[in-house]
């Protein structure tokens, strides 16, 4: 079934260095952060494909746009059309083999 209603998406606002702060550099920094993104904000490592390298990433959950929500809808349409078309067929092809 397709979902209709505006979904919520993961977005990464900036990225978090906290190496080689003291802790309480690191809790000024995070305090920041939380007055910036609030106190539901994530926060989320991302790994490089082209080195070992991590970052850490501040997260927060918003709202898709209007050209988002169009987009996964109709992606998310046409996905079910196809599964039941192809359910279709196997059912058609599983009832001709069965009921000879």
């Amino acid at each position: 079934m397709v979902n209709t209603k505006r979904a919520m998406k993961k977005v990464s606002k900036e990225s978090l260095d906290l190496a080689y702060n003291t802790l309480g550099e690191a809790r000024d920094i995070i305090e920041r952060a939380i007055m910036t993104y609030g106190e539901n904000a994530e926060l989320d490592w991302e790994e490089h494909s082209y080195d070992d390298e991590r970052t850490l990433y501040i997260v927060v959950s918003e709202p898709e746009t209007d050209e988002e929500m169009k987009y996964r809808i109709a992606s998310e349409t046409m996905y079910e059309k196809t599964r039941l078309r192809k359910e279709e067929e196997e059912y058609i092809r599983l009832k001709e083999k069965f009921e000879k």
